[in-house]
């Protein structure tokens, strides 16, 4: 159980540095749009954002996260695969 929490933090913490740096660079991008993406919820589901809608638009990313535990015992971290999708708008460069 304590592994399970682990690996949620872990992939939790992951998910936070995406939304940090997509922030900023969404915030780029909305400035310069007459009305920025936002979610839109109804009935309490959230529904599907137009803009976001096209998966041809998507970004997905494979990665591996180093865990903080060694579940099989061989001395080494486990690592865990991550697929990680997210919108086109959230991929600037920032200089």
């Amino acid at each position: 159980m304590k592994r399970v929490i682990k690996l949620v933090i872990t992939i939790s913490a992951i998910a936070i540095i995406f939304s940090i740096e997509s922030s900023a660079q969404i915030k780029e991008i909305n400035s310069t749009d007459k009305k920025p993406a936002a979610p839109i919820i109804v009935n309490g589901e959230t529904q599907i954002v137009p803009e976001f809608k096209d998966p041809d638009m998507w970004i997905r990313h494979d990665l591996w996260v180093e865990t903080e535990f060694d579940s099989d015992g061989d001395g080494k971290l486990d690592r865990m695969h991550v697929d990680v999708t997210r919108p086109r708008q959230t991929d600037i460069t920032v200089s």
